[in-house]
């Protein structure tokens, strides 16, 4: 997609959720091609630096585990199960939308964690400009605070938390904007 769209220049990423793990991934493989990451409440997630407390690793297992049970059962009833998690998450997006098929990542990363198979990721290091917005009022966060303070650290980097759960640019979509506007005309 960005080989189509990008004309041959480096276009900045712009991720969320399970598309940083993933567009994290693509800039650590492909930093040509990236000029800078707008990256929303998922950092090192993955990191043996990430402190989770027993509420949040309990949380965290038992939503994610229930959606990947979701996409392996599929159908109606993964559809449903789906949707009562989203419900219960209060995920946006209108109902009829939200299926298990959005939840092969949840899959793929318990199947290959309990069976002990690689994952394949890279380490995070990003060294193109960062913006990385992410709530703060969540049960466990998906960063550490050692990488939370390196990105800051980087002259052109910007950190910021806002007052939100997990759906940052929902939950506050005018801080979010003018953060997000404000940072990518400071990089040009």
């Amino acid at each position: 997609m960005v080989d189509r769209v990008s004309d041959g220049k480096p276009v900045t990423l712009m991720l969320h959720d399970w598309g940083c793990l993933f567009g994290y991934q693509y800039y650590l493989r492909n930093k040509a091609k990236v000029s800078k990451i707008v990256s929303v409440d998922i950092g090192d997630a993955g990191s043996k630096d990430l402190e989770l407390s027993v509420k949040a690793k309990a949380f965290m297992f038992g939503y994610q585990m229930w959606l990947a049970a979701a996409w392996k059962i599929g159908g109606n009833m993964g559809d449903n199960m789906t949707r009562k998690m989203a419900k219960l998450l209060n995920a946006p997006g209108k109902t009829e939308t939200i299926t298990s098929a959005m939840c092969y990542s949840y899959y793929w990363k318990w199947s290959h964690t309990l069976t002990g198979r690689d994952l394949s990721v890279l380490p995070l290091e990003v060294t193109c400009p960062l913006l990385f917005i992410y709530g703060n009022k969540k049960i466990g966060m998906f960063h550490s605070r050692g990488w939370e303070t390196k990105m800051a650290a980087i002259a052109g980097n910007r950190v910021e938390s806002l007052a939100t759960n997990h759906w940052v640019m929902v939950e506050e979509p005018e801080k979010f904007n003018s953060i997000t506007l404000e940072w990518l005309a400071e990089q040009k």
